[in-house]
């Protein structure tokens, strides 16, 4: 790979760099760090060590990739500030355990350096997610310090600078937290693994094969499109790589379908968020869920499984029924390979992946699983008969895969700040029991308060963020009303997710738009539109023991039974939004079907949505006749 590819590469992965040396100088810094976190985790470095040398190098990375400003200045100062990292990093490593310990009386170097690392976390987040995060996350630091100046009940005693900088910057409770932890090892494991699979061209693969399986079908580029996202979210776990690489590849399809350029990118969108959600390499928060139940990574896999299924085949059933609009009727073949010929040539890609959930479900740990596929997948690569990874590609992966990793360790040390006051100041307990004292001990209208605060907070801040305050201060008051700890936790986490199409920080709608050419606000509007049945998919799963069931498979068969129900009224509710030709007796059956999708009564809502799809299946024939 020449140098300008290279940099290219580096481009792609959200930095760009003009000067030469700094561009090297990244690229062999970005590989060192993988290589590092890489034998870190087989050798088993003292976790404070790892995070300590985690956090450094990505704030290394993050400033020596910023380019908004050209001046033959700002290069001297990533200069300084990357002889400061080393400083910072190497007084929190030498003697770490004295330093930790000292976290109750700091001494004045000690906040010195925690003031300065707090800045340099505040800048970081302004450099990779916006004024927005790093406004927030402020904001907490001043909560902490003039808590007293609050009105019951969100005041507290309020804290002096030393007991706030010793508890963010000096314990394992707040910068390096269990964000931070998640991050150092399984967050950056799976992303040098994506990275990888990208660079060993199984990205393509998965294309070709979801192209291949629906070029017969009408609409076949809507099918194309969600099929290709569900198969890229299963490698990616980033909503925005997903968008952006099944948009590259399919947007001269898109461009001859019948599909406006907003409705295309609304489309592509919504299933590239869905790659958050699709085990087994999710997003950063799912990690992240593990570590805050004390659950295996598995069991989150497996928790996780039905709702990015029925959260597919909802935009599976929205782009069916579009079918059914007269201006998509029509058939246009996306691709001319066969899926057998594809599976035959290049479908040892699904080793890997194959390989990760076995090795979980035998019990061994994700970061075995992990380091364990990606040998097989660098191997496969090196040998394979076609496209042969070469050095420079295996090189690049190291690279990208520290590289991609930065905005999520970024963010995760803003959230151990958040975390950290959280804890300091009691404000989870507050939030809930006020949560709790308003909906009066409903599920359903604490449900709906957590939905909303989650919508909020995630308008405001990523994913990853969003989910870990989120975590904090609503899930407990779920929990305490009933909710089962994992559905809590994952209704919350799929509301995260789902925020992601809502501005100002819809970044894959966003992304979608320059990809397609489409308008940025029109493509979230119908971002939204194909999320829609959705948003009531997560009530299901902590409204009632039925939907309970679902995503912890107490019992096998009352989970087939209750999904195939909630398929069927899914079918019932989407073919109802999209045609509005009906009359008053079919409204009244919409109408049971969708409140029947959350109430535990499944037998009836089975009965009522199957009576319901063969009716008008009887009604359709018989007209056509």
């Amino acid at each position: 790979m020449s140098e300008k590819q290279n940099f290219n590469t580096l481009k792609n992965s959200s930095l760009s760099i003009d000067n030469k040396f700094l561009f090297g100088f990244v690229l062999f810094l970005a590989v060192l760090t993988s290589i590092f976190h890489i034998l870190s985790n087989i050798f088993l470095i003292s976790a404070p060590v790892v995070r300590i040398i985690h956090l450094f190098s990505m704030l290394s990375i993050c400033f020596f990739s910023y380019q908004a400003i050209k001046n033959k200045y700002i290069d001297v100062f990533k200069i300084f500030l990357f002889i400061l990292i080393l400083f910072l990093a190497f007084y929190s490593i030498y003697d770490y355990d004295n330093f930790f310990n000292r976290a109750v009386d700091p001494n004045d170097i000690d906040i010195l350096v925690g003031i300065t690392l707090i800045v340099m976390i505040l800048l970081a987040l302004y450099i990779s997610s916006g004024a927005i995060m790093s406004t927030v996350v402020f904001f907490f630091i001043l909560y902490a310090y003039f808590g007293a100046y609050f009105n019951d009940p969100w005041g507290h005693r309020g804290y002096d600078i030393d007991r706030i900088i010793g508890h963010l910057s000096m314990t394992l409770e707040g910068i390096y937290g269990p964000a931070i932890g998640v991050s150092s090892t399984l967050i950056i494991l799976f992303t040098i693994f994506g990275a990888f699979l990208s660079a060993s061209g199984a990205g393509n693969f998965f294309v070709k094969l979801a192209q291949s399986l629906s070029k017969n079908y009408k609409n076949s580029e809507g099918f194309s499109v969600v099929l290709s996202s569900f198969f890229m979210g299963i490698i990616s776990g980033s909503g925005v790589a997903t968008t952006v690489t099944v948009g590259s590849i399919t947007k001269k399809i898109l461009e001859k379908s019948k599909y406006d350029q907003n409705t295309s990118g609304g489309l592509l969108s919504a299933s590239g968020i869905g790659a958050i959600l699709c085990p087994p390499i999710m997003g950063a928060a799912a990690f992240l869920m593990s570590d805050f139940l004390g659950v295996s990574y598995f069991e989150i896999i497996k928790a996780a499984f039905i709702p990015a299924l029925i959260y597919y085949i909802s935009l599976f059933l929205m782009v069916y029924f579009d079918n059914k609009n007269d201006s998509f009727n029509h058939k246009f073949s996306v691709s001319e390979l066969n899926y057998k010929k594809v599976l035959l040539s290049e479908g040892l890609f699904l080793l890997p992946i194959f390989s990760i959930i076995f090795l979980l479900i035998i019990g061994f740990s994700p970061i075995i699983s992990v380091l364990y596929s990606l040998g097989i997948l660098i191997i496969y690569s090196f040998i394979k008969k076609t496209n042969k990874m070469d050095f420079n590609s295996f090189f690049s992966g190291l690279a990208n895969g520290s590289i991609s990793a930065v905005n999520v360790a970024i963010t995760c040390a803003g959230a151990g700040i958040i975390v950290g006051v959280i804890s300091l100041t009691g404000l989870g307990l507050k939030f809930s029991s006020i949560v709790i004292e308003l909906s009066n001990g409903s599920i359903l209208l604490t449900a709906f308060l957590t939905m909303f605060v989650v919508w909020f907070v995630g308008l405001a801040v990523p994913v990853t963020a969003s989910y870990i305050i989120c975590a904090v201060i609503a899930a407990p008051a779920l929990i305490e009303i009933g909710v089962s700890p994992i559905a809590a936790h994952l209704f919350i986490f799929y509301f995260a997710v789902l925020s992601e199409v809502s501005p100002p920080t819809a970044l894959s709608p966003f992304a979608a738009s320059a990809i397609l050419g489409g308008n940025p606000y029109k493509t979230t509007l119908k971002s939204w539109y194909y999320c829609l049945p959705a948003f009531l998919i997560p009530y299901i799963f902590i409204y009632n023991a039925y939907g309970n069931s679902l995503i912890e498979f107490s019992n096998p068969l009352m989970s087939f039974v209750r999904f195939v129900s909630l398929i069927l009224g899914l079918f019932v509710l989407i073919e109802s939004f999209k045609n509005k030709a009906f009359n008053k007796l079919e409204i009244c059956i919409r109408f049971c079907v969708v409140l029947l999708l959350i109430v535990p009564y499944f037998y009836i809502n089975f009965f009522i949505s199957f009576t319901y799809i063969i009716y008008t299946f009887l009604k359709r024939k018989f007209k056509h006749a």
